[in-house]
């Protein structure tokens, strides 16, 4: 089983980091 956490990346990617919020959080934009 894979590993989950906050570093675990659980999305198919790829995506592009649109923005940087509070809380080292980021909000993606899919790359296609």
């Amino acid at each position: 089983s894979r590993p989950k956490g906050k570093w675990a990346p659980n999305w198919e990617g790829p995506y592009v980091v649109k923005e940087v919020l509070p809380h080292n959080s980021y909000r993606l934009i899919d790359a296609d």
